[in-house]
């Protein structure tokens, strides 16, 4: 097999037509470019053979290619090309054809990269690298675009060059990128992208309008287009743009003079309400004004006088520092006279000093000697008292004797009492112990007799309970054969092999640690189906097991962990066709369903009730599983009337599935056209799982007899049970009465008991009482003991009064020496007084003088502070203007009182305050108004003329843009009805004018496909795919005749047209092609119809480029190479 190459020629695996290209490539030296370029775009004429056996006679007119049209294509490695490959297109319809994938587009891409195109404008790659070849390091485009017979033809080469860069990456790894770089030249000569563009500009080749150029991947977004849009594409695409230039100034100078007009408007009124309020101001300016020069006078009036008061307090603080000054002389000269009278004070004061001290001295020692003669005094009373507590003490031993011999006698009485009735009390009673015994003995054979009936009765009850028990598990069999979850469980068992056992091993291991979150399932048991009133719950569970049917088993986990276990047990315990799902969704989370193709409401007026959703209750763990696996909240519930509407339905809703009584209905969109519908529907079988209904009825009967039997042997028991309990009952009963005699008699014997013991306490307190009182001491031993020691005391007292007398003594010495110093210090202090009161006089005079001095400082200070004030408030308040200085003088000279300067200002003020004012700024508002009214005078003539040169601007453009857009659309109009009625059907191009926006503006086409049908405005979404085709290209081809656009490209237009709008296209095509002056255009296709009629201004473009040629291709190639094909040989050298 040969290497496989992507070029625009055939490629096979076919020896014979290797062979015939090998030899095709043997060409004579002299051969030239043109020449060599042929075989790999083939250009079918039908002068020439290329068309069909009833094409119309006639050679084909030469080519006359209108300037900036396309002559020839050059591509070196360009996407998939591998090598060179030459394009040479025809002046007039070049057909591009070849299956999907040989490349047609990349030629698209070719004119659009080479021309310096943007890659917005294609709608493909992302990238400009993306353009090279896999495997090459740089790829070039070279178009030749005709003069039109004015010189030289334009050469325009774009080269696109890749290299490697290694640079740092984000993860500060090193890795090599792609850049590349591109390159222009011109005729051969080095440009800048801005001279490719301002040469294309030129030829008004507009790549970014859909009028001009039609790319595969924008032919959607042409059919998108608004009528707005369309006219701006279609304005581009009449010549140099000057239409659309022209119309875009209308719409800005219109938004410009409606935003001037506006500001006009704005400032026209406000300078009216400014005029207006003025006026109103006039004659309160003029009042307030009169108020101001009051105002003024009186203020300077008020100045004046506040500062002749100020140059009086200056002199009057002038006179109060003289007289300061005075007063401290005299001060002075008292003071020096002080000083002289001081020292015969001072020598006496020291004098009396000593004295007090020595007398302080001499009190002291008085203290002193009192204190001790006080002490003796104190020794000998206390020495007397205590003589007389001994005589007492040994006076009171006769009486303390008698007392102790008394108290002996009284407890040897107790005693002896005590004793005789410990001796009266028994210590036992044998009547009572005899009667005790008896009735224990009578209470022991009761017991025994007791302890056969309990081990009788707890036989009975044993019985009972395991009858009861088995009463218990037959009605447990029963509830389980009624309870919906068991029946739904048996059903799903005989389904799933085994569900029943894995169902029970979940429900063991639930809560033992086994699961790491919860378990729910199978999904059967956790969802309920409650039906709306209206509808039954037989459909309704046929509805909810036909949509759910492949999920009923499930069970739903929150971890893999848990999959995992439950995946292991449901294989070790066989169980068929049982999943077990890992869900996302939180239990504990609400889920809220959505409804991407609506809500039943929505469809109501087909008949449409419900969602299937609303069907079921479920938790919403298990609620979201149906929800995402089994689309619930897609599938909807209708009645008969939405059977009946299920075509209606299918195309105009996103509904694509309706359950209906029995039926179900399925939309399925066609593989190949998506705009294709149909509807599937299937007869429902009623529900298997979810119905109502159990097949144990013989099981049941059976169980409910057995209950009934041993319901009748528990009786059987329970009566037996009652009569031992009655027997045991009396022997309680007997039991506890002589229990109660037993307790009372044994009180007695207890009673008893305590009472002797009781005597026998208080014998003993008795005779201990009696030993403790005759272990007393006899009083009358201690008689020798007192007498002895009130014969010491005697001895001590006459030692005591010598003490005291000697003490007596020494006080008079101290008391004497203490008078003599007294008279002395009265005697210095008598002088010293007599000194004091001759400077006490001086002293008098000196405060005087003191006084006098301070009175006339504070004075001085508070004229002189008053003068500061009352200064610093008139500089402050008050402050002189030039002509206040002298006329202050001459009043101050004249001796005018300010008072009168006051009550001429308080006059002025009063004439001032007479004129009421009601505004207090009318002054600066006045004034400042009357600035705006200037200002805007002046702004409104400068908007007055902007507003009417705006006006006059906009009637000049449009005076010359509508009528030529009118008779565009005219001409677009007939071109566009002609090439419809040819078809079979009407169309019609209008432009629709808006007077006040020319944003506004717009093209509406109107087509009619159908005789039942109106002319209906073409809209994205009301036509079908094909009509919307049609529609495009007819509307490109009314194009033709007004535009002066060098080529137009349209890929793939035909492909959403059926055969008849296809063939009848085709021909509109042709014919407006073949006219004078029209635009070279490329139509890309992957294929034509058969039998289509061409002309000589047809050049057909077939590209093959591929891995290898079908058989019967290469079988045409060697039967008429010449006739088919024309020349071939190979361009890479």
């Amino acid at each position: 097999m040969p290497r496989f190459k992507r070029e625009l020629v055939y490629e096979s695996d076919d020896e014979e037509f290797q062979d015939a290209r090998g030899e095709e490539e043997e060409e004579p030296a002299g051969v030239g470019e043109e020449e060599q370029v042929a075989d790999t775009i083939e250009r079918y004429r039908s002068g020439e053979g290329a068309g069909p056996s009833h094409a119309p006679a006639g050679a084909a007119r030469p080519d006359a290619f209108a300037k900036g049209a396309v002559k020839l294509v050059r591509m070196h490695d360009f996407m998939t090309y591998n090598g060179t490959v030459t394009v040479r297109p025809g002046a007039r319809l070049n057909l591009v054809l070849g299956p999907n994938g040989t490349g047609k587009s990349s030629l698209v891409c070719a004119l659009c990269i080479g021309l310096g195109g943007s890659l917005k404008n294609l709608g493909r790659a992302e990238d400009t690298k993306s353009f090279v070849r896999d495997g090459a390091n740089s790829c070039w485009i070279e178009t030749t675009l005709s003069s039109g017979g004015e010189g030289r033809d334009f050469v325009i080469r774009r080269t696109i060059t890749l290299r490697s860069e290694r640079v740092i990456n984000a993860d500060r790894q090193e890795e090599v990128v792609k850049r590349y770089s591109s390159d222009y030249k011109i005729n051969g000569v080095d440009r800048s992208q801005k001279d490719v563009d301002k040469l294309i500009k030129k030829l008004n080749i507009q790549f970014d309008n859909l009028c001009q150029f039609l790319p595969q991947d924008k032919v959607v977004e042409f059919s998108r287009m608004d009528k707005y849009q369309l006219l701006a594409a279609t304005e581009k695409a009449l010549g140099d743009s000057s239409l659309y230039d022209q119309h875009r100034q209308l719409v800005e100078l219109r938004k410009e003079e409606k935003i001037a007009t506006a500001e006009r408007d704005k400032s026209s009124a406000m300078l009216e309400k400014l005029k207006a309020q003025q006026a109103q101001q006039q004659r309160e300016y003029e009042r307030f004004s009169q108020r101001q020069q009051l105002t003024k006078e009186a203020r300077a009036l008020k100045r004046r006088a506040k500062w002749l008061e100020v140059a009086a307090k200056l002199k009057s603080a002038r006179a109060a520092k003289d007289k300061l000054r005075g007063e401290k002389a005299k001060l002075d000269e008292l003071e020096a006279q002080q000083q002289s009278d001081t020292a015969p004070i001072q020598a006496l004061e020291g004098k009396c000093s000593e004295l007090r001290r020595a007398r302080q001295d001499a009190d002291k020692e008085t203290k002193r000697a009192h204190g001790s003669f006080m002490r003796a005094q104190a020794a000998i009373s206390k020495h007397d008292e205590d003589v007389q507590q001994l005589t007492g003490e040994l006076m009171g031993l006769n009486e303390e004797a008698k007392r102790r011999q008394e108290a002996i006698a009284a407890a040897e009485q107790r005693l002896a009492a005590a004793s005789q009735r410990v001796a009266s009390m028994p210590e036992r009673s044998p009547e009572l112990e005899a009667r005790v015994g008896a009735l224990n003995q009578e209470i022991s054979d009761l017991r025994n007799g007791d302890y056969d009936d309990l081990g009788r009765r707890n036989e009975l009850q044993e019985q009972a309970q395991q009858k009861q028990s088995e009463i218990h598990g037959v009605r447990a069999q029963i509830d389980r054969l009624d309870s919906r979850k068991y029946q739904l469980l048996q059903r799903m068992s005989r389904k799933h092999r085994n569900l029943d056992q894995l169902y029970a091993w979940v429900e063991q291991h639930r809560h033992d640690g086994t699961f790491q979150g919860p378990v729910f399932g199978p999904i059967a048991l956790e969802m309920t189906v409650a039906p709306p009133p209206e509808l039954s719950q037989a459909l309704a569970v046929t509805y909810v097991e036909s949509a759910c049917a492949s999920w009923l088993a499930t069970f739903l986990v929150t971890c893999q962990a848990d999959e995992k276990v439950m995946t292991y047990q449901a294989t070790q315990m066989n169980c068929g066709f049982v999943r077990t799902a890992c869900s996302d969704h939180r239990p504990d989370q609400p889920f809220e369903v959505s409804y991407p193709h609506g809500t039943a409401e929505q469809y109501a007026r087909y008949g449409v009730l419900y969602t299937l959703d609303q069907l079921v209750q479920a938790p919403p763990i298990v609620m979201h599983a149906l929800v995402r696996q089994c689309r619930l909240n897609t599938a909807f519930i209708g009645n008969t009337h939405a059977a009946q509407a299920i075509e209606t339905i299918a195309h105009t809703t996103p509904i694509k599935a309706l359950f209906a009584e029995t039926t179900k209905f399925e939309v399925v969109h066609s593989q190949y056209n998506p705009n294709t519908r149909h509807v599937n529907n299937r007869q429902l079988q009623n529900a298997q799982l979810l119905c109502e209904g159990s097949n144990d009825d013989d099981l049941r009967a059976q169980l409910l007899a057995r209950e009934k039997a041993l319901k009748q042997a528990h009786e059987a028991l329970a009566v037996k049970i009652t009569a031992v309990e009655f027997g045991l009952q009396q022997r309680q009963a007997q039991m506890q009465a002589k229990g109660q005699e037993v307790e009372m008699l044994v009180q007695r014997m207890n009673a008893l008991k305590q009472q002797r013991l009781k005597a026998m306490a208080d014998e003993r307190m008795a005779a201990m009482n009696l030993m403790n009182k005759r272990e007393l001491p006899d009083p009358m031993l201690r008689q020798p003991v007192l007498k002895a020691a009130i014969d010491a005391k005697i001895g001590q007292h006459v030692e005591l009064l010598s003490n005291a007398l000697a003490a007596a003594h020494g006080v008079k010495h101290v008391i004497w020496e203490g008078q003599v110093l007294e008279l002395r210090l009265q005697e210095a202090g008598a002088q010293l007084e007599a000194l004091r009161v001759s400077s006490r006089a001086r002293e008098q005079e000196l405060t005087a003088a003191r006084n006098a001095v301070e009175g006339a400082r504070v004075a001085y200070k508070a004229h002189e502070a008053d003068y500061m004030r009352s200064k610093e408030a008139a500089e402050d308040h008050y402050k002189l203007e030039d002509e206040d200085k002298d006329e202050v003088r001459r009043l101050e000279a004249e001796g005018t009182p300010a008072s009168e300067l006051l009550k001429a200002a308080e006059e002025k003020a009063a004439e001032a305050e007479a004129i009421v004012v009601n505004n207090t700024n009318v002054i600066e508002a006045y004034q400042s108004r009357q600035r705006q009214i200037e200002e805007l005078t002046t702004d409104l003539q400068g908007q007055e003329q902007r507003v009417q040169m705006l006006t006059a601007r906009v009637e000049e453009i449009k005076g010359s843009w509508l009528p030529v857009i009118k008779d565009m659309v005219t001409t677009i109009n007939a071109s566009f009805s002609h090439n419809f009625k040819e078809i079979g059907c009407a169309g019609e191009v209008r432009l629709y004018e808006d007077p006040d926006d020319f944003d506004k503006f717009a093209i509406e086409i109107l087509v009619q496909f159908r005789t039942t049908e109106s002319m209906q405005l073409l809209t994205s979404t009301r036509q079908s795919g094909g009509e919307r085709s049609v529609s495009t290209i007819l509307y490109l081809i009314a194009l033709q005749a007004v535009t002066q656009t060098p080529f137009r490209v349209v890929d793939e237009i035909n492909q959403g047209m059926d055969p008849i709008n296809e063939r009848k296209v085709f021909q509109q095509l042709v014919s407006a092609s073949t006219e004078a002056d029209t635009p070279q255009c490329f139509m890309l296709t992957p294929k034509l119809l058969s039998d289509l009629v061409y002309s000589g201004d047809v050049t057909v473009l077939q590209i093959m480029n591929g891995a290898s040629v079908p058989a019967a291709m290469v079988a045409v190639h060697n039967a008429g190479k010449s006739k088919m094909y024309g020349k071939r040989q190979r361009l890479n050298p």
